[in-house]
């Protein structure tokens, strides 16, 4: 779901911290924008928690069956999410993140976010 959508409880006119508890079918993983805190399934639900330590004014949503490989660079979580048929592409996906973040961290900067996800 777009961020316009207006999905989700919005302050008026500020931004603001979010944390963000999706429960769904199992197997079906939400993603929003912040940090994957946690994210575990019972064997009939799977719970994923986001949590933002930017103020936003609006999140987007997404949700798929996706298969998770993630690693850290320093305190950036790289997220790799895929389909259960390409989730044999993720170390390759994971390495091409380290590589890209390096190259552009030395153009520009500190990466400013928690996460990067794909």
């Amino acid at each position: 779901m777009s961020a316009a959508s207006s999905w989700h409880p919005q302050a008026l006119n500020f931004d603001t911290l979010f944390t963000v508890k999706i429960v769904g079918p199992k197997g079906l993983f939400g993603v929003t924008s912040g940090r994957l805190q946690e994210h575990f399934s019972d064997g009939v639900t799977t719970t994923v928690v986001w949590q933002s330590r930017y103020p936003q004014d609006s999140l987007t949503l997404a949700a798929g069956y996706y298969q998770l490989q993630e690693q850290q660079l320093g305190d950036i979580q790289l997220l790799v999410l895929l389909s259960p048929q390409n989730s044999s592409l993720a170390s390759d996906y994971l390495e091409s993140l380290r590589e890209y973040m390096a190259l552009y961290q030395k153009l520009f900067g500190p990466y400013p976010y928690e996460k990067f996800a794909v």
